[in-house]
């Protein structure tokens, strides 16, 4: 597989990723239920507080995926249609990668808060 088939592909997974990302996050709020992406059954089971867990990841996953499902698009385009200008680029991947890393570390302040992880 080529470099440019490969760009297209983990973009394409990038943007499904945010759709699953946002899916999850409005269920979760809707439903009442803890995504697995933040913690398995039997730890959501044994969380005392899931209303208040669920107001908290609420927001940063919906937002992960609102920047995956951009991020992959942006990379979409910077392949197929016009090429960006590399500091465009590096502001774009600096962007998705700080919204990442500040998730993760979010989820990790939130299992160890409720699930005592």
């Amino acid at each position: 597989m080529e470099h440019f088939e490969t760009m297209l592909l983990v973009a394409a997974v990038l943007i499904l990723l945010g759709l699953y990302c946002v899916i999850a996050a409005i269920r979760m709020k809707k439903t009442g239920k803890i995504s697995s992406l933040i913690a398995s059954s039997e730890e959501a089971a044994k969380c005392k507080k899931t209303r208040d867990l669920i107001e908290e990841m609420y927001l940063p996953f919906l937002g992960m995926g609102i920047i995956c499902i951009l991020f992959g698009g942006f990379s979409i385009i910077d392949k197929c249609y016009y090429a960006f200008p590399v500091v465009v680029r590096l502001f774009a991947s600096l962007i998705f990668f700080g919204t990442c890393a500040t998730v993760i570390s979010r989820q990790r302040k939130v299992r160890r808060k409720y699930l005592n992880l």
